[in-house]
């Protein structure tokens, strides 16, 4: 990621006055002030209830404000929507991540950024060679997952990310739309303490290497206390209740006495009591390989014009120069048992043949993009599987010829297994590591 010129530390780049968001009789926020500094990294802590996240929430303009005032790099909040704060250049977390689970992490870090070129018919044919803005959203989506040390989940589905995983892709993302201030709501809750801890020294990473400002809150105070913070805000029932350095926040007799147990006492916690939930175990994928890739997509091409069933080939059938339909339909509506499982056996070469240019399309876009091949490799390995075994049936059951075995799904079988099966080097002409 391209690191921005660090701002003076006198550049205010959040101030809060006389803050205050009510409930009915309820003062979830009462009167609070404090500011964050350009290039500051600031934590907020308190217990629940105390008002951290409404404190949030009526900073980033999801929630509308009782009383006081709120500037972004000194200009007033007041009045604006949430995209107009944003564009300020403020931009916000949440508790509770909601990555695109059906999307991959690269995907996802490519879809915040503003100013893209919008989705029709025309851009999608423009598109087809990548325009140079394109590049630029891809190169900087790489940058930051580097930053965050997670380019090996790049092309893992956001759906198969662990607890602590998901925070850093949603900090990524964040990340991606050029925030100048940065509101993080409990980055590390959930997340096991050695996974938080590298939460924490990448976001110090951010703030010193790009100028950055960070306001965190964090529930377990003792925690933020080691982590790296240059500020932190104390709030209690909706007020502050004192703001300074980690170490006088620790020496603070108040809040030592109501949150940390004690005058004079250091609580420190266990290395991992910090989320006690484990890191889940997930399915890693394999790293683009160039080569992998232009094996599996000529060998799949091929596949498309070798028959599968007699003078039957994928191209014939897509082609309309076959008699596959009406083959099909003389042995879908005869009785007996033969030409039913010899209808069926026509149905999965059907569903066969419209599926292989489908996963030729994914794999030439795989090359393209430089991403795993192993989702398009496994689904070229499972329905030509599903097709052979259904011709060596028909050949047992129905005395089909050897003419008639699929040889295009074999082929294409090939295609699936160089694409995600490691050949020894010995079988190749060297020696095998």
């Amino acid at each position: 990621m391209k690191v921005k010129e660090v701002v003076k530390l006198s550049d205010i780049a959040l101030k809060v006055t006389g803050l205050a968001k009510h409930f009915g009789g309820i003062k979830a926020v009462d009167g609070i002030d404090f500011e964050v500094k350009s290039g500051q990294f600031v934590g907020l802590i308190g217990p629940n209830g105390c008002g951290k996240s409404t404190t949030f929430n009526t900073i980033s303009g999801l929630l509308e404000k009782s009383s006081g005032e709120v500037e972004v790099f000194g200009k007033s909040t007041e009045d604006l929507k949430p995209h107009q704060i944003h564009s300020l250049g403020l931009t916000r977390t949440f508790q509770h991540t909601r990555l695109w689970k059906d999307m991959t992490v690269i995907e996802n870090l490519l879809i915040p950024p503003r100013n893209q070129v919008g989705a029709n018919p025309i851009t999608a044919i423009m598109n087809t060679i990548q325009p140079e803005h394109e590049k630029e959203r891809l190169e900087k989506a790489w940058g930051i997952l580097e930053t965050l040390e997670i380019t090996h989940i790049a092309h893992l589905l956001a759906g198969e990310l662990s607890g602590g995983q998901s925070k850093l892709v949603d900090i990524g993302r964040a990340l991606m739309g050029e925030p100048r201030l940065l509101l993080l709501d409990e980055p590390v809750a959930g997340v096991a303490g050695p996974l938080a801890n590298s939460i924490f020294s990448h976001l110090r990473k951010l703030v010193d290497e790009t100028g950055i400002s960070i306001l965190i809150i964090e529930h377990n105070m003792n925690f933020i206390l080691r982590q790296g913070v240059d500020h932190v805000i104390v709030m209690n029932e909706g007020t502050i209740l004192m703001s300074g350095t980690p170490s006088q926040v620790r020496e603070n007799d108040e809040v030592v006495q109501a949150y940390l147990g004690g005058a004079g006492v250091d609580h420190d916690l266990p290395e991992y009591e910090l989320g006690e939930v484990a890191e889940e175990s997930i399915r890693t994928k394999r790293e683009f390989e160039m080569g992998r890739g232009i094996a599996g997509a000529l060998l799949l091409a091929l596949s498309m014009w070798i028959p599968n069933l007699g003078w039957i080939t994928t191209a014939g059938i897509l082609t309309g120069t076959s008699e596959f339909i009406s083959v099909l339909g003389d042995h879908m509506f005869v009785a007996n048992i033969e030409d039913l499982w010899a209808g069926l056996h026509m149905t999965f070469l059907l569903l066969y043949a419209l599926s292989q240019p489908v996963i030729l399309y994914s794999i030439c876009r795989s090359i393209y993009l430089k991403r795993s091949l192993d989702d398009d490799a496994e689904n070229l390995i499972l329905m030509s599987s599903i097709l052979i075994l259904s011709g060596i049936l028909l050949r047992m059951f129905n005395d089909a010829s050897a003419n008639e075995i699929p040889f295009g799904a074999i082929v294409t079988l090939l295609a699936g297994v160089v694409m995600y099966f490691d050949i020894p080097k010995k079988f190749i002409g060297g020696e095998e590591e």
